[in-house]
């Protein structure tokens, strides 16, 4: 069962809660116009905090969530320095 959190950002800091317990889980705080999150106190038990790194998504994402189709295309052709020969899913939803 997947966790379900509320985000709450205020002007200095922000608050991650639980939905369903209300419980508030982390406080961050604003920093210079960026919300700063202190990755020490995360546990395993906060899996609702984590996210899918596949290659193939890093990559979707670092060239501005371009089409899977539109990836395959530029992989084949070696249009990009460093971009690994992948099978980039068409059929997926961003």
């Amino acid at each position: 069962m997947k966790k379900a959190t509320k985000i709450t950002f205020e002007p200095k800091l922000y608050l991650i809660a639980d939905s369903t317990t209300r419980e508030t889980v982390l406080v961050g705080k604003r920093v210079n116009n960026v919300y700063m999150l202190n990755v020490s106190c995360i546990d395993s038990s906060m899996n609702y905090l984590s996210t899918k790194n596949e290659e193939t998504w890093l990559w979707h994402r670092c060239l501005a969530h371009i089409h899977m189709h539109h990836l395959n295309r530029i992989a084949s052709k070696e249009l990009v320095i460093g971009l690994p020969k992948l099978k980039f899913e068409r059929d997926r939803m961003c």
